[in-house]
């Protein structure tokens, strides 16, 4: 019964996620419904993506229960939803999709949910059904409004489930959270942490490529710094296919391996290699290579997979610095989307992406230096 409770918890905290992402990928309809042009799109994801890095500073730093957070900041999004399908000014959507963003504090409040309940190898696959949800949502955002039609209707029935799942959620699992004391906010013993800062910069040059593209596919192809036919819905089914196997692939290795820290950070060097190659197709060739690479540059997305369950278990006893080490994470959101939607040639685009990678790469190799200190974290195999 223990078994069935703790499954039935990955799946609900993977459809909580999901419903965080769906009005990423949504706008994109609302955008071509309202006749707004392609500048206010790119401007929109990357309003979206400066929110999301703002969400982790926010659940860094307010001294409440994490699942009472993610409550209030989903009921904001809930509203956004009913509010944005009525509003045409540009300037007050680029506010809302702010604020949409600021509310994703879900990736890691569920991730340090997750990861209480799943300790050891079967965090690797409990971490990757869960954070799939991001990809789930953003595929869901780019079907629903051909399903139900009217754009409307569809945020409005977005926000009513939006509502109802949150409040069942925290209803089950606000017990299993616990309100940090004022002294556990972030200070110089977080900040000062080494683990953080590499760990950290690795993901956030995966996060930063995963999310220029996801939210930047049409505007980039529109204008010509990469040529491929992929749309947001096949990005969004690839990254969640990556992120399941990579959830696969550090729960094999860490049956041989009980060194989680290790498994971790192998698993996101393998994840560099293959953006790398992912990213020279892109960039540099056309369909259907270049649809080939952009399908491999998604396993960016698998990355969450070693960095939520490396951190989330190191740490597992101090929240903050899960906190602090996804805020310097998720920054990558905005950095990447920006310099994405800044870059003014080919040329250029080319040139910053390699830097970008060599950056993460290097990240990863010295991540293996701080971390000496946990050679091995023990826990039972099962």
């Amino acid at each position: 019964m223990r078994n069935i409770g703790r499954n039935a918890t990955i799946l609900v905290d993977h459809i909580v996620m999901a419903l965080g992402f769906i009005p990423l990928t949504l706008y994109i309809s609302l955008v071509e419904n309202i006749g707004l042009s392609s500048e206010v799109l790119g401007w929109g994801m990357v309003s979206f993506m400066a929110g999301l890095s703002i969400a982790f500073l926010v659940a860094s730093t307010i001294p409440i229960k994490p699942s009472r957070i993610i409550v209030v900041s989903y009921s904001i999004l809930a509203t956004t939803c009913l509010i944005l399908p009525y509003t045409t000014n540009p300037f007050i959507i680029l506010i809302i999709r702010l604020l949409q963003g600021v509310s994703i504090t879900s990736i890691p409040v569920l991730t340090l949910h997750i990861n209480k309940l799943f300790q050891g190898s079967e965090g690797f696959i409990a971490s990757s059904i869960v954070l799939a949800g991001i990809f789930t949502g953003s595929y869901l955002g780019s079907i629903l409004p051909t399903i139900i039609k009217d754009i409307v209707s569809t945020y409005i029935f977005i926000a009513i489930i939006i509502f109802a799942i949150i409040m069942l959620w925290v209803s089950i699992y606000d017990k299993d959270f616990e309100k940090p004391a004022i002294t556990d906010k972030l200070g110089k013993d977080a900040w000062f942490d080494p683990v953080i800062w590499s760990w950290g910069i690795s993901f956030h040059i995966l996060l930063g490529i995963l999310y220029g593209f996801l939210g930047l596919i049409d505007y980039l192809k529109d204008i010509g710094m990469i040529y491929v036919t992929i749309d947001v819905r096949m990005f969004s089914l690839a990254a969640t296919m990556w992120t399941i196997i990579a959830g696969f692939y550090g729960y094999v290795l860490s049956r041989v391996s009980e060194d989680i820290v290790r498994v971790s950070i192998n698993t996101m060097i393998v994840i560099y290699v293959i953006t790398i190659t992912g990213l020279l197709l892109t960039v540099y060739t056309v369909p259907p290579l270049s649809d080939v690479g952009l399908l491999l540059v998604t396993i960016t997305q698998a990355g969450g997979v070693p960095f939520w369950t490396m951190i989330g278990q190191i740490y597992a006893d101090k929240p903050m610095k899960v906190f602090a080490t996804g805020l310097i994470a998720n920054l990558g959101t905005l950095t990447g989307s920006l310099t994405m939607k800044t870059l003014s040639s080919k040329e250029l685009f080319s040139l910053v992406l390699i830097v970008m990678v060599i950056i993460g790469f290097a990240a990863t190799i010295i991540t293996f230096i701080p971390t000496r200190k946990y050679k091995k974290i023990s826990y039972s195999i099962g």
